[in-house]
């Protein structure tokens, strides 16, 4: 390697007139590496493109055998690209250091230094403040613009994917370790959970509907309160009831007593009408007592009042078969799941399912998915398929209409493909494919 030393015009002088408020200037941070350091010589390396190395004193003097162990070190530092230290020969035994400026591409920065540094330097602190002239070198060179005949100026893309590749062929091995593991990790099986949005709701329910049309007299419960078998809910009021069946059972008499005339009298055919109107007032007497029995509505089952706030409604005419209050027993829930469209395909019932509640979200609950509707659904601008998975509540804990999270285990598939199928996916349905 052919090696060229230029002198910058009186290096001492320079480094001496520089401005002392220009903190930030290569010539300042030379400076205090030769005063704080105990720096004796700085040289900036350049290696041309035809392989010659021309160096270019920033500061102090050297001789010929300094010289050649700086070129040797700034060689060294070109090849291996990271600092480099050595003890150049000779009665003083100085010390010679080295760092590439901007990986090489810059050039190397070299320093002697003096057997007498001040005893705060050391090899640390000596790296340190040359590596920070490197980057002074590097940040001053990037302000300077390029000239318009400069024609071994690049563009800055371009430059970039030089250091780039640079830096790939420099760690290459790492790198190719670095994918091999990415790879390895990729291939490697998992367990593939489908999360999904859940909904808490009663296994079963019951709903307590108006017998017969009636006025309401007044509610006993309201909704979220547990209820027996037989608990008293409501009742209706009987007074129309008690006014209809005082004038049935007047005509009731008076048929009575019109047919035990028409046998006196042996009127065989006012008998029979008689005997008619006295069966048909008879059975209407018996519904209306019938109804009457059952103006106090009761609930059929233990539970809980699901809906049915009727406090507001009290006096209101309520028609046949109007519903009243649903109550639901919340020993057993059902887990509706709602199952992605994307992801149906993959999920099956009796497959694992964990469920985590928001109002409990310190607990975990497993079950097993029970059945899939077979027909999608609307839900949230978005459609799904409907799974439901049963749920014990003995504790009473779970409450219908409550939300949370529930992940399905389908199978295990590669981390790789669970990573990135979906983008894939998006992307193929982007392009048409």
């Amino acid at each position: 390697m052919t090696t060229t030393l230029s002198q910058a015009e009186s290096p001492t002088a320079a480094t001496a007139a520089a401005p002392a408020d220009d903190q930030w200037s290569v010539e300042a941070h030379v400076r205090r590496l030769c005063t704080r350091e105990g720096a004796v010589a700085v040289v900036h390396w350049h290696c041309t493109t035809d392989g010659q190395l021309t160096g270019q004193a920033l500061a102090g003097e050297f001789n010929s055998e300094q010289q050649v162990s700086l070129i040797r070190l700034a060689g060294d530092c070109f090849s291996q690209q990271k600092p480099m230290c050595k003890i150049v020969p000779g009665a003083s035994h100085q010390q010679a250091m080295a760092v590439p400026v901007d990986s090489g591409e810059l050039g190397v920065l070299t320093a002697l230094f003096s057997p007498s540094a001040p005893p705060e330097s050391t090899q640390r602190t000596r790296t340190q403040q040359l590596e920070l002239v490197a980057t002074h070198v590097h940040l001053q060179n990037a302000s300077q613009p390029l000239a318009a005949d400069d024609h071994t100026a690049q563009p800055t893309i371009w430059r970039l994917f030089r250091d780039w590749c640079w830096s790939l062929r420099k760690n290459s091995k790492a790198y190719a370790m670095v994918a091999s593991v990415i790879l390895l990790v990729g291939i490697c099986p998992w367990p593939h959970w489908i999360k999904c949005q859940v909904t808490c709701e009663p296994a079963t329910r019951r709903f307590v509907s108006t017998p017969f049309e009636s006025k309401l007299l007044d509610v006993k419960v309201h909704p979220g309160d547990q209820v027996t078998a037989g608990q008293l809910l409501a009742r209706l009021d009987g007074s129309d009831l008690r006014a209809q069946i005082a004038s049935l059972q007047a005509k009731h008499d008076q048929a009575v007593q019109r047919r035990s005339a028409a046998l006196s009298a042996v009127d065989a055919a006012q008998v029979a009408i008689e005997r008619l109107e006295v069966e048909h007032l008879s059975s209407e007497i018996a519904l209306l007592k019938d109804r009457q029995r059952r103006l106090e509505i009761r609930s059929p089952v233990a539970g809980m009042v699901i809906s049915g706030d009727l406090e507001r409604a009290s006096g209101a005419t309520l028609s046949v078969g109007e519903n009243l209050f649903e109550i639901a027993p919340l020993d057993r829930m059902v887990a509706e799941i709602a199952i992605p469209e994307g992801d149906i395909s993959f999920i099956e019932a009796s497959q694992e399912v964990c469920i985590r509640v928001d109002a409990r979200s310190s607990n975990q609950l497993k079950t097993r998915l029970a059945r899939i509707h077979p027909r999608s659904e609307i839900l949230d601008n978005a459609s799904v398929f409907v799974g439901e998975a049963e749920l014990e509540n003995n504790d009473h804990s779970l409450r219908p209409g409550m939300h949370g999270t529930a992940w399905i285990r389908a199978g295990t598939r590669p981390i790789g493909w669970q990573l990135f199928h979906k983008p894939f996916d998006a992307l193929r349905a982007v392009i048409g494919w």
